[in-house]
């Protein structure tokens, strides 16, 4: 009698293949038919099988399969099982059918489970686990794990056990072709000014808010872009390092932030134009850093951060 666990088992994962089936009715891909063939080693295991001289509880195995994927994740199979010499020194062979659910760990990668039903002088449930690796869409090579119940052997009813590996070739897998397209481009010199960049950091040192000359270059940048997109506008943010308490480094990230704008409108040519509507100052102290990693003592946050944004 089949062990009512095994049938559980069964019904259980058909369940799941109904659903996965539903669930990947938009797939294609793996669909078709497939052939495989195996070999491995299986051992039996019963209250009345022992190893003696004329009791062989291991053997090598070998089957052959066919199955069809419906799509990507599930197929059906039939198998040819045959078992050499187990048992009472006879050769087994079991016919199985089942169905198989894949699940693909990377695009060459999947793993399977196997749920069906076994016939060796009565039916009897069966399950199976593997590991996959497809070479191309039609080769593939596969470890595997199946698990009878109930196999009537040497007039007794005896699980077996079935490790094996083996290859599958997939039908009308179409492969993947690389079509290298040549576009001719003519090139056009025009002479259109490009913004290429729109963000700037100057730094101070610590307890400081005077321009450092690196400081004074790279704002004197800024302006000639200011010159070249009257359109601009800037968002100014200072900062602090983690070093001093929050009134002190919210009065500091300020007056950064300050004396970067002061300088930016009175030393442009353009500082007519460099009104309040066009400059927006912030100050964030330690509060939003350039980087989670900056140490506490930290150049990259003592510093004031330059946004250009077209209007």
């Amino acid at each position: 009698m089949v062990n009512k666990k095994i049938w559980l088992t069964v019904i259980i994962a058909g369940l799941l293949s109904t659903n996965a089936s539903a669930e990947s009715n938009t797939l294609s891909i793996g669909e078709g038919w497939n052939a495989s063939g195996s070999l491995g080693h299986a051992y039996i295991k019963g209250n009345d099988v022992i190893s003696t001289n004329s009791v062989t509880n291991n053997a090598f195995s070998g089957s052959a399969s066919i199955g069809y994927d419906f799509n990507k994740t599930l197929g059906v199979f039939a198998t040819y099982q045959h078992v050499n010499e187990i048992g009472d020194n006879k050769s087994q062979d079991i016919a199985i059918v089942g169905t198989q659910l894949n699940y693909y760990v990377t695009d060459n990668v999947s793993s399977f489970f196997k749920v069906g039903a076994a016939y060796h002088q009565q039916w009897t449930g069966m399950g199976g686990v593997g590991l996959e690796y497809h070479a191309t869409p039609s080769i593939s090579t596969y470890i595997g794990y199946d698990y009878f119940q109930n196999l009537h052997i040497n007039n007794n009813d005896v699980a077996l056990n079935n490790v094996y590996w083996g290859m599958k070739y997939k039908f009308g897998q179409q492969k993947e072709v690389q079509t290298n397209i040549i576009e001719r481009v003519n090139m056009i010199n025009i002479d259109v000014p490009v913004l290429t960049r729109t963000n700037y950091i100057v730094t101070f040192d610590t307890s400081q808010s005077t321009l450092t000359p690196l400081s004074i270059s790279t704002l004197n940048d800024i302006n000639a872009a200011l010159k070249q997109f009257p359109d601009l506008k800037l968002k100014i943010t200072g900062r602090t390092d983690r070093t001093g308490n929050d009134v002190i480094n919210e009065h500091l990230s300020f007056i950064r932030a300050v004396s970067v704008a002061d300088y930016l409108i009175n030393s442009s040519t353009m500082h007519k134009k460099m009104n309040k509507q066009r400059i927006q100052i912030n100050s964030v102290a330690d509060k939003s850093p350039l980087s989670t990693s900056s140490p506490i003592k930290s150049q990259l946050e003592r510093s004031v951060q330059i946004q250009l944004i077209h209007s």
